[in-house]
């Protein structure tokens, strides 16, 4: 009996000793898969990180560019207009001579609005002052 239980104990602690190394290896190879997907995450997540400054950075100079050419743009027209005078500065001696009511309205409409932007520049002007 006592044979038999002496067996029952070793096959008990080679058992055990089988499993503890067996749970040793399987954690280690759990841990350094975990360990290499959070490197890939990380990894990821900076590529992620970089692409989206060069978007935001590609945004801002394509911006600034429009922006560029938007004020060329608007100097071109306050200097035309300035040279030829609002109603042919403008062109709106041709939206007239199309004869289309619209056209027409149109181009009183932009007359009306530049001569009540300037009233009202001129009131805030006036109204602003210090003194």
């Amino acid at each position: 009996m006592e044979a038999w239980n002496y067996k029952i104990a070793t096959l008990k602690d080679s058992t055990s000793s089988h499993l503890v190394t067996s749970q040793k290896e399987n954690y280690n190879q759990v841990k350094s898969l975990l360990i290499e997907q959070t490197n890939l995450i990380m990894q990821n997540h900076k590529e992620r990180k970089e692409l989206q400054n060069n978007f935001y950075k590609f945004k801002a100079y394509s911006l600034l560019t429009l922006h560029v050419i938007a004020m060329i743009l608007l100097i071109a027209v306050i200097s035309r207009v300035l040279a030829y005078g609002i109603w042919e500065g403008l062109r709106l001696n041709i939206m007239w001579e199309t004869e289309e009511w619209y056209w027409m309205l149109l181009s009183i409409f932009i007359v009306v609005a530049l001569v009540s932007a300037v009233i009202y520049l001129i009131y805030r002007g006036i109204k602003n002052k210090p003194y």
